[in-house]
């Protein structure tokens, strides 16, 4: 079987979980006939969204989450009631940021919220600040305006 390049962050963030004394199993999402490539569960309750941004931009890294991927959260929630985990992979800075499926829904609802009427894309980009031993900083952007960022932060 080939190992892809693409797939080894996966593995580390993956091997993380699978140390905890808690863990039994883990195994790919599936959403009708198709296998996801970001989506598993561990042990039967516990769903797990994992995401990778390689280099930072500005010094932050960019994870984007496309209308597909937020709906694949969103089954999964079901799936799961609610017990849903954000894995953001920030692979040169060697971090990985955990963000609770609420968390991650209220910086979209509030960037939605300051969005008003004008058009979305469905698209929304999640921005990680790595500070070194400090906890990391989850945020996303002002629509419509370059370069600033909104205030809410996790």
């Amino acid at each position: 079987m080939h190992i892809f390049d693409r797939d080894l962050p996966y593995g580390a963030a993956l091997k993380q979980i699978a140390d905890h004394k808690l863990f039994k199993s883990i195994n790919a999402e599936w959403h009708g006939e198709q296998k996801s490539r970001c989506a598993f569960r561990v042990n039967t309750d516990i769903g797990v969204y994992i995401r990778l941004a390689t280099k930072p931009v500005n010094g932050e890294y960019v994870f984007n989450f496309k209308k597909a991927q937020t709906q694949e959260i969103e089954e999964m929630k079901v799936s799961c009631k609610g017990n849903v985990f954000i894995v953001l992979i920030c692979y040169e800075a060697r971090e990985v940021c955990v963000l609770r499926v609420k968390h991650l829904e209220a910086l979209i609802a509030a960037r939605t919220e300051t969005a008003g009427d004008a058009p979305s894309s469905g698209q929304h980009n999640v921005l990680i600040t790595v500070w070194g031993s400090k906890s990391m900083r989850a945020r996303v952007t002002v629509p419509g305006r370059k370069n600033k960022r909104m205030k809410l932060t996790r």
